[in-house]
């Protein structure tokens, strides 16, 4: 029962306050609130407490607000308790908070979606930000890692020094050797592992204040396939026979070993350029898709051939040719043997 209400209130109540205190209305609570509201009431007003509630109303207009009740509790001459205080709007205030709620829900889903480590820290190094996949790949959980010096934490020893020493710069100026770039380095998991990486990283200012934030991905299966196409690539440049990789689309040459350059007489950017019926005298333009279907039905194919070199000579080749794949690319593989002089 409300014994006094200032002309402000009828916004909350949706009708004048003389017929609130006369009426004995009450605060049309939302549904959701009202029984966590009663509750609250009751605890407080059987214990004589200060009144503090926060939740929503619904005027007969149907606009829900938000609104925050204090009250601090006083007893009359005749030991009725009552309480006086002031209702405050505060409806712009909660849906700032629950829009902010919100993006900080998003953002976190969205961070820990990604494979790539993600990583937040201030102008001096200090973790901020540390998603669920830099847990993984360091070995280090959220809680351990937010406050902690990072290139401690995960840099190699040989790194070490020149992180740590353009920090400095950073702070001061937002710069640094892998701001802005890509770069390639090692990193130390918990276990003291080191393996390679790349990182990519940005920085950004709020106030006077540098930060970095950046991606971290692990990148050893590649420096493995890469090293294993580099053994390849080293291995059939040496090779004594002529070896040709062809594009089945166009029929045109993607790689030549040093062998069938020499063989040829031209260099291996100028058959880069070439199409195949540039030095196969009994090959055609329209030749290369009716191959690909043979080779589709065969994996490998022996057959003769003749290639004509740069200076017009005309050799006799036995070729082998084979449909495969490299680094997810279809390809045809040529190995050609100069059988001229037999």
């Amino acid at each position: 029962e409300y014994l006094y209400l200032s002309a402000k209130a009828e916004a909350f109540f949706g009708m004048p306050t003389k017929e609130v205190i006369l009426e004995k209305k009450l605060l049309p609570w939302h549904p959701e609130d009202q029984k966590r509201i009663q509750e609250e009431i009751r605890a407080v007003t059987s214990a004589g407490k200060d009144l503090n509630l926060v939740g929503r109303i619904q005027p007969f207009n149907g606009e829900v607000r938000w609104i925050r009740i204090n009250a601090s509790p006083s007893r009359l001459s005749g030991e009725a308790l009552i309480y006086n205080g002031f209702i405050l709007d505060i409806t712009e205030r909660k849906l700032a908070e629950q829009e902010y709620l919100t993006s900080e829900r998003k953002i976190k889903a969205m961070s820990q979606a990604v494979d790539d480590a993600l990583i937040m820290m201030d102008g001096g190094g200090r973790v901020m930000f540390w998603n669920q996949s830099a847990e993984t790949l360091f070995g280090y959980t959220s809680k351990e890692a937010i406050g902690s010096a990072f290139h401690e934490m995960v840099m190699s020893d040989k790194d070490l020094p020149e992180a740590v020493a353009g920090l400095k710069h950073f702070s001061q100026t937002g710069e640094g050797r892998v701001i802005g770039s890509r770069r390639q380095v090692t990193a130390r998991n918990r276990a003291g592992e080191e393996f390679p990486v790349e990182v990519s990283v940005s920085s950004f200012q709020v106030d006077d204040e540098w930060f970095a934030v950046g991606t971290v991905r692990n990148i050893t299966e590649r420096k493995r396939s890469e090293d294993r196409l580099n053994l390849t690539q080293n291995t059939v440049d040496k090779a004594a026979l002529n070896i040709f990789w062809v594009d089945p689309e166009s029929g045109r040459f993607v790689y030549a070993n040093e062998a069938a350059c020499d063989s040829l007489g031209y260099t291996r950017e100028e058959l880069l350029e070439m199409i195949v019926p540039e030095i196969d005298a009994g090959f055609y333009e329209e030749g290369t898709s009716s191959l690909l279907q043979v080779l589709k039905d065969n994996p490998q194919i022996e057959t003769e051939g003749v290639y004509r070199t740069k200076d017009g000579r005309l050799l006799n080749v036995l070729l082998s040719i084979v449909l495969t794949q490299l680094e997810n690319r279809r390809i045809i593989a040529v190995f050609a043997r100069d059988i001229t002089e037999q």
